[in-house]
């Protein structure tokens, strides 16, 4: 036995680093897929601000963004979050608008499509928005042609060569 596993250490010392490449692999990768979840989470998520408030109903805004959640995201982050109220009658009537529009919009056969979350998505508000882009144009200086200067004519053209004639170029 004590030869029997002498040969075995031997063996594995020569390949040694091999074995354990691939789970130190998956290892480093599994915080940035994490990341890419919470990520495409933060963008699916549906927030108070697309939802009427009174009715707890989609708003047309909503209506768009669960549509372009539906339309240009991968198949495997189609998933659209409702951001949950903390009445549960709000959470449960949002959950309901959201479900019955994605039903209209996704054919028979796919699997849940709408989940809830209680993380908010970092947005600003249209106001802001609008008035950062607004400044940033009002800021912006009128274009202006650079004046030509130092008595070069632009029509006259130079009469002088370029140095050296002839071939021998020291290639």
């Amino acid at each position: 036995g004590w030869f029997q596993r002498g040969k075995r250490y031997t063996q594995r010392n020569r390949c040694w680093p091999a074995p354990f490449l691939q789970p130190d692999r998956v290892a480093v990768r599994a915080p940035f897929a994490m990341m890419i979840n919470k990520g495409w989470q933060m963008q699916n998520t549906v927030s108070e601000e697309h939802f009427d408030p009174s009715t707890g109903t989609l708003n047309e805004a909503g209506e768009l963004k669960v549509h372009d959640i539906l339309t240009y995201s991968p198949p495997e982050h189609r998933t659209v979050f409702v951001l949950q109220d903390q009445d549960d009658e709000v959470s449960a009537a949002r959950n309901r608008s959201v479900t019955e529009l994605v039903s209209k919009l996704q054919p028979l056969g796919q699997g849940l499509l709408v989940a809830g979350t209680n993380i908010r998505p970092r947005t600003s508000s249209a106001d802001y928005v609008n008035a950062i882009g607004t400044k940033f144009n009002e800021s912006t200086p009128d274009p202006r042609l650079p004046s030509t200067s130092g008595g070069a004519s632009m029509s006259g053209g130079s009469s002088g060569g370029g140095g050296g004639s002839g071939g021998g170029g020291g290639y």
